[in-house]
C-alpha cells in the first residue's frame, strides 16, 4: 500500500562525482534500499576492588552509514565508474536525490558490488556503500 505524500523511496536518483574533472556522472534510479546507521560507542569501565562501574560517553565514538541500494543503471559510464570504485577500493562523493527534497551528498566507499542483471534486460546492480559520514535525511 502506498502512502500519499510520504517519502517512500520512489523517484530516487544516484550520481557520483568524478575527479579531477569535477563532473557528476549519473549512476541510476534506485529500486530499493536498506540504510543502517551504526554508532560505535565509547564506554569507560572501572573494575576496582571497591566498586565496578560502566559509563557510555554521549556524543562520542564513530558513526557509520551502511547504505545498500539496488539500482537500474542509466549509462554504461555510471556502471563502469562504480564498478571501478569497487575494484580499486576507492571512495567518491555520491549524490542521492529524491523528488521534492534537497539532494544528499556524502563520501562513500563501495563495500560490495553485485551485477544482478538478467539477459536482455535493463542493467541492474546492488551496491553496498559505507561511510563514516552521516546522511542529512533518510531515503
Amino acid at each position: 500500500m502506498s502512502t500519499p505524500d510520504a517519502l517512500n523511496g520512489t523517484n530516487v536518483f544516484i550520481e557520483v562525482r568524478e575527479q579531477p574533472a569535477n563532473v557528476w556522472t549519473p549512476v541510476g534510479g534506485q529500486v530499493s534500499h536498506t540504510e543502517t546507521l551504526t554508532n560505535d560507542l565509547i564506554e569507560v569501565t572501572s573494575k576496582s576492588a571497591d566498586e565496578s562501574s560502566r559509563e557510555i560517553l554521549p556524543n562520542r565514538g564513530v558513526q557509520m552509514i551502511d547504505y545498500s541500494t539496488e539500482v537500474i543503471f542509466v549509462s554504461q559510464s555510471g556502471y563502469d565508474f562504480v564498478r571501478a570504485l569497487a575494484d580499486n577500493k576507492g571512495i567518491a562523493e555520491f549524490r542521492i536525490s529524491s523528488e521534492g527534497n534537497f539532494p544528499t551528498t556524502v563520501m562513500l566507499m563501495v563495500e560490495s558490488f553485485v551485477d544482478n542483471s538478467e539477459n536482455s534486460q535493463a542493467l541492474r546492480g546492488t551496491i553496498n556503500l559505507k561511510s563514516s559520514d552521516t546522511f542529512g535525511w533518510d531515503l
